[in-house]
């Protein structure tokens, strides 16, 4: 007897907004200018995925604030007994833990060539999503502490 095959699955990921994100350097409320100011970019990538998923970019976000309103689109096979996303291969298929990586970056990248700020989303034992908001928190996930 064979395993079941891998479903074809699509997480949708909406972006609205970032608040509170720690940039190279402070912006002086009293004089913004387009040299503080710091262009914020999201990017998403799945394990297992060979480029990011990238939002557009938000210019001139003051004290790292910004709003998006983007969406992300992930296709991908998910093996239900193994727990595991499936990436099909030649010879055998590759199983990854379902992790999925949000980062907070700089437009440039020649500013600040590391994430300013990053969560990792093991979609593993995720919950399922609440009809309201006040009941979806973070520490529904198990392991976020």
């Amino acid at each position: 007897i064979d395993p079941p095959l891998p479903e074809e699955m699509e997480l949708r990921l909406i972006v609205f907004d970032v608040t509170d994100v720690e940039t190279v350097e402070e912006v002086p409320p009293e004089k913004p200018d387009a040299d503080t100011l710091h262009d914020l970019m999201i990017k998403g990538q799945f394990a297992g995925d060979p480029e990011a998923q990238v939002s557009e970019i938000h210019p001139r976000a003051v004290n790292g604030n910004g709003a998006f309103n983007w969406r992300f689109l992930f296709n991908f096979g998910y093996a239900f007994l193994d727990r595991k996303r499936c990436i099909p291969g030649e010879i055998e298929d590759q199983m990854l833990d379902p992790i999925l990586t949000i980062s907070v970056v700089d437009g440039d990248p020649s500013v600040a060539p590391e994430p300013y700020a990053f969560l990792h989303l093991d979609l593993t034992y995720l919950p399922r999503g609440q009809p309201k908001e006040e009941w979806s928190v973070m520490e529904m996930i198990p392991g976020y502490v």
